[in-house]
């Protein structure tokens, strides 16, 4: 083993223990010795720190520019969204987002059934996790255009209320025409946009939205936490 190979096997140690550490839980289980998605091999550093890991792509480099406030991002959606639920009432959990329709397989680290279907949610990994959020959700918002503070803000919100509802609550917070759509009018105006108030706008749009769900009587008062929680990240923030 080269030099390079031992930094290689370092960077996956590290990368596995932060993956465990960013919840405070670890998985369980055996590790696969070829990558789910790839089939490449998943290195022995990491096939140790991080036991039933089953995923060696499609995650970002963890030292590189673009990650840093991913990072941090997916550090506090995973503490907002919790351990593996399967609530009858909550229609996410279910594969057809219709209540009592089809099957019910829960959410777990904020990915939900209704929105993959297809995979083993309660056998969901951590790193696995990251590897989506990063792919289907970072990546497909093109969270870079955005500062830093709305970066969490809109990332926090598209994954509990879905990419649409989340872009329309950031264009009625600057006061562009809130079709879903993020074009060059909505860019400009969100990076026009007073910080302070365009946090604030944002987290007023997403707590009136949740207020007209029909199932806020029964989740609100998680959800209003959530929007409190996020009022004091928004004072973390707002200088970077």
């Amino acid at each position: 083993m080269d030099v390079i190979d031992r930094a290689n096997d370092m960077s996956d140690w590290l990368l596995a223990k932060q993956l465990a550490a960013q919840t405070g839980r670890s998985t369980s289980g055996t590790s696969r010795h070829q990558c789910d998605e790839c089939a490449e091999p998943i290195p022995e550093a990491r096939r140790v720190a991080l036991p039933g890991v089953d995923l060696v792509c499609g995650l970002p480099d963890p030292d590189g520019e673009k990650t840093l406030m991913f990072n941090t991002v997916f550090d506090r959606t995973v503490g907002h969204e919790g351990r593996f639920q399967a609530h009858p009432d909550d229609r996410g959990n279910w594969t057809s987002g219709q209540v009592g329709k089809g099957q019910l397989k829960g959410t777990k680290f904020g990915i939900s059934a209704m929105t993959y279907p297809e995979l083993d949610i309660e056998g969901l990994t951590v790193e696995r996790a990251k590897a989506i959020y990063w792919r289907d959700w970072w990546d497909r918002l093109g969270m870079a255009r955005f500062r830093p503070a709305t970066q969490y803000q809109l990332f926090d919100a598209a994954i509990n209320h879905g990419m649409h509802h989340s872009t329309r609550m950031l264009q009625r917070a600057v006061g562009v025409k809130d079709d879903g759509v993020i074009g060059p009018h909505t860019l400009a105006a969100a990076q026009g946009a007073e910080l302070n108030d365009l946090l604030m706008a944002f987290l007023a749009e997403r707590l009136n939205f949740m207020t007209g769900v029909r199932t806020w009587a029964q989740f609100g008062r998680g959800w209003a936490r959530r929007i409190a929680l996020n009022l004091h990240y928004a004072t973390e923030d707002n200088d970077r």
